[in-house]
């Protein structure tokens, strides 16, 4: 681990990426492993692909915040699909668990991705979770 300047690791990340995207970039560093971030990005990125309305954007938020437990960096991907429902909402991390078929345009995946995220963040010190719009 290193310090990482996150718009660059973000940027790298949405190279491949071709659902329309915006990014607000707040510049901040942190501390973390680039390739790990990059990796945690393309899960979420892939599941705001899979789980939101062909064609509609993805936002990515990079910022620097000053809250109760100090001062972090903070990356939110936001997309426009139908939200988790909230009795999902602490198990989606779990691992092999996926939302219903119903919920996505395609079928497919593991149900590892954001299994993969949560360990991989907080192996990084950090902490992952859904919001509701």
């Amino acid at each position: 681990m290193g310090v990482v300047v996150l718009d660059s690791v973000v940027e790298k990340a949405l190279e491949d990426y071709t659902r329309p995207t915006s990014l607000h970039r707040g510049g901040p560093a942190a501390v973390a492993d680039a390739g790990r971030v990059e990796e945690i990005l393309s899960n979420l990125l892939s599941n705001a692909d899979k789980y939101s309305p062909l064609g509609s954007p993805v936002t990515v938020n990079v910022e620097r915040v000053i809250g109760d437990t100090g001062d972090e960096v903070r990356v939110r991907v936001t997309d426009c699909g139908g939200g988790i429902p909230k009795n999902q909402q602490d198990v989606v991390f779990e691992r092999f668990h996926r939302l219903g078929d119903h919920m996505t345009r395609r079928r497919g995946g593991s149900g590892l991705g954001l299994y993969i995220s949560r360990r991989l963040v907080e192996a990084m010190g950090g902490r992952i979770w859904v919001e509701d719009p």
